[in-house]
């Protein structure tokens, strides 16, 4: 594994601590909409994990 897989779990942390941050903030602000918020968030994160999971076979098989 080089220094790709590395920066790629950097960016996927970075984004689950700056989507947390906005759903911190939207709660806070009583927003209406926190539930189809909360499922965006999800599938954002989910994503990325998946992309992540994927590279990580793929190195692993190569």
């Amino acid at each position: 594994m080089g220094y790709d897989y590395l920066v790629m779990l950097v960016f996927v942390a970075l984004q689950i601590i700056v989507e947390v941050s906005f759903l911190m903030e939207t709660r806070m602000g009583r927003h209406l909409d926190i539930d189809r918020r909360v499922a965006n968030v999800l599938a954002g994160m989910g994503c990325s994990i998946d992309i992540l999971v994927f590279d990580f076979a793929l190195q692993c098989a190569l």
